[in-house]
């Protein structure tokens, strides 16, 4: 609950004042798309706190892999090829720039419904049978949440850099 609370907020800061984190990051001349970027990025914030939630879930329940694969997922398998594919797209001019921004929030529900999964295989296999999990406190979740919004919006102004570079050049 926390966590979506949470993310909805940063969701509703990114979207009503994004000019103010053009001028915190100094965008110059790439201002207009820092600020396109940061309105596609911040729709994937509440799928991404999701994840985090489902990653702390799965390390307190001994399931270290599903983290793990959930973690690979979002920050690997999914958004790099994704993105990929979509500035080809850009670059044979059938799409704006924005289209790679696409990226994240794709990435982000793809591997929040992936989670979801593993959450219900999870709930059916009862890891600790002989153990009351009621009481075994997860992992802070607050501490996840602000460093996968961290890490998302640094990942976000290093690849807004280099579009922002490629996009100047189809101008």
């Amino acid at each position: 609950m926390y966590t979506s609370v949470l993310m909805i907020f940063g969701i509703l800061i990114t979207e009503i004042f994004p000019s103010s984190f053009a001028t915190l990051f100094n965008a110059g001349s790439s201002r207009e798309y820092f600020i396109g970027a940061m309105r596609i990025i911040s729709i994937s914030f509440i799928f991404a706190g999701i994840n985090v939630a489902y990653q702390g879930i799965y390390q307190a329940l001994d399931g270290g892999m599903e983290s793990l694969i959930i973690s690979l997922l979002r920050q690997l398998v999914i958004i790099l090829p994704l993105a990929g594919i979509f500035s080809i797209f850009v670059r044979k001019g059938r799409a704006g720039v924005s289209l790679i921004w696409w990226a994240f929030p794709i990435t982000e529900l793809a591997a929040c419904l992936i989670g979801f999964a593993f959450l219900k295989k999870i709930h059916t296999w009862a890891p600790f049978p002989d153990r009351d999990l009621s009481t075994k406190g997860l992992i802070p979740l607050s501490s996840h949440i602000f460093l996968s919004v961290s890490t998302s919006l640094c990942h976000s102004l290093s690849c807004l850099l280099y579009t922002s570079d490629a996009a100047d050049d189809l101008i």
